[in-house]
C-alpha cells in the first residue's frame, strides 16, 4: 500500500469522524452530532437570510460543501473539518447570491480575509500566509462571534446595527452593550492568541 494512499485515507478518517453526521439518518445521530447539525443549519439559514437567497434548499448547501470537502482531502489535508465546512458554506451561499443577481463570483479564501487582505499592507507574511492565519480566526470562533465578526468587518455594520442585525434576523436578544462587550473580548482573546498576536496589528 502506498504513503500517498495511506495519507490520503488518514485525511479521509478524518474527515469521516468529524463530518459524517452530515449525511446520516438525522434520528441515528448521537446529541453532540445533532447539536452540530443544527448548528451548521442556523448558520446556513442566517447566511442565506443575509444574501437574500431563497431559491436553494438549506441541506443541499450543507451537502455541496461536504462533497467540496471530499475533493479537497484529496489534495490536502483539513484540519479543522467543522471549521471548515462552514467557512466554505460561507462562501458558497455568497456565490449563489453573486451570480443570481449576475454579478461576478469572488476568489477568496474566506469574505473577511478578502477584505482586509485588500485594505490592509504588511510585509511579514505572503498573501497565502496571511489568509492561512485568517481562517484559524474565523474558523476559531463560535456562531455567534462570526456573525458579529462578519457584519462588522465585512459588512461595515455598527455594532449597534449589529445588535439590531441579530436581533431581527437571527432571533438573539443581545442588546447594543452586550454585543460591544462580546466583540471586545473577542479581539482581546483574538489579540493574547500566540498564533494570531503577531498579525494582530495588520487585521485590526
Amino acid at each position: 500500500m502506498s504513503l500517498v494512499y495511506l495519507e490520503y485515507a488518514n485525511r479521509r478518517n478524518h474527515l469521516d469522524s468529524e463530518l459524517s453526521f452530515v449525511l446520516k439518518d438525522f434520528n441515528l445521530l448521537s446529541p453532540s452530532e445533532q447539536k452540530k447539525f443544527y448548528a451548521l443549519m442556523n448558520h446556513i439559514s442566517y447566511c442565506m437570510k443575509n444574501q437574500k437567497v431563497d431559491h436553494v434548499a438549506e441541506f443541499e448547501i450543507l451537502v455541496q460543501g461536504y462533497q467540496k470537502a471530499l475533493v479537497t482531502i484529496i489534495k490536502e489535508p483539513i484540519y479543522n473539518p467543522y471549521g471548515w465546512l462552514k467557512t466554505t458554506v460561507t462562501k458558497k451561499i455568497r456565490d449563489i447570491a453573486r451570480k443570481y443577481w449576475g454579478k461576478e463570483t469572488i476568489e477568496y479564501k474566506d469574505e473577511l480575509g478578502e477584505t482586509l487582505l485588500h485594505t490592509k499592507q504588511t510585509n511579514a507574511y505572503t498573501m497565502m500566509q496571511m489568509e492561512q492565519l485568517i481562517d484559524l480566526i474565523f474558523e476559531s470562533l463560535s456562531d455567534l462571534n462570526v456573525q458579529i465578526l462578519y457584519l462588522h468587518k465585512v459588512e461595515g455594520y455598527t455594532l449597534k446595527e449589529v445588535s439590531e442585525e441579530l436581533t431581527s434576523n437571527n432571533g438573539s436578544s443581545l442588546s447594543y452593550p452586550a454585543v460591544r462587550k462580546r466583540y471586545s473580548r473577542m479581539i482581546k482573546d483574538i489579540k493574547e492568541n500566540d498564533d494570531f498576536q503577531s498579525i494582530y496589528q495588520s487585521l485590526f
